[in-house]
């Protein structure tokens, strides 16, 4: 159960400080308040993992995990905008 919170955790985070930036296109404004909890997030979420997992271990699945979501994200909106500029 710990692992699916954290995974969670992580999961929001990086959606969170995607929304944050000012590169992203989502949405047409900024979230400011969303890179506070987009962190908070990412710290409860690598929290989680400390306890199930060894230091080292955490930390590289976090930023694995961060990394793989914030690849996928800009990916995932483009292909989205472009099947509503085909219609």
């Amino acid at each position: 159960m710990t692992e699916i919170l954290a995974g969670l955790c992580l999961l929001v985070g990086t959606i969170a400080l995607y929304l944050a930036s000012p590169n992203q296109r989502l949405r047409e404004t900024l979230l400011p308040w969303a890179r506070w909890a987009g962190w908070a997030f990412l710290v409860v979420g690598q929290v989680m993992l400390w306890t199930i997992m060894g230091t080292a271990t955490a930390v590289f699945t976090s930023l694995t995990a961060a990394m793989l979501l914030w690849s996928v994200i800009p990916l995932a909106v483009a292909w989205q905008r472009g099947e509503k500029a085909k219609k």
